[in-house]
C-alpha cells in the first residue's frame, strides 16, 4: 500500500514539474548549509514531514534553512500530534 501511494503521488506531481524527494534518497549527514542549497535549487511547493514528532525538523527548516513555503506535518501518535498542533500554529504555512 505504501509503494502504490507513493507512486500515485509521483504521478500527481509529474504534470505540475515536480519531483518527490524522499529523505532516504538523501545521505543521512545533511545539515541546514547542505539543504538551504538543495531548497535553492529545487524549489519545493511543499514540505511533507511524515512521523513529525513534535515538529523538530519543521522548525530547523524555518530557522536554519530559511524555507518560507508551506510545510505539512504527520504524526501518528495523538499525545505528540497534539504537541506538534501546538507548535504549528503560530506558522500559517504550516499544517
Amino acid at each position: 500500500m505504501r509503494r502504490d501511494f507513493t507512486q500515485a503521488f509521483d504521478r500527481w506531481l509529474q504534470p505540475h514539474n515536480r519531483r518527490l524527494l524522499r529523505a532516504r534518497d538523501l545521505p543521512l549527514a545533511l545539515g541546514p548549509h547542505y539543504l538551504h542549497r538543495l531548497f535553492d535549487f529545487v524549489r519545493p511547493a511543499l514540505v511533507v514531514d511524515v512521523g513529525a514528532n513534535e515538529g523538530q525538523y519543521a522548525r530547523m527548516l524555518r530557522r536554519d534553512v530559511g524555507y518560507e513555503g508551506p510545510i505539512m506535518s504527520v504524526e501518528p501518535i495523538p499525545r505528540t500530534a497534539r504537541a506538534l498542533a501546538l507548535e504549528a500554529q503560530a506558522d500559517p504555512q504550516w499544517t
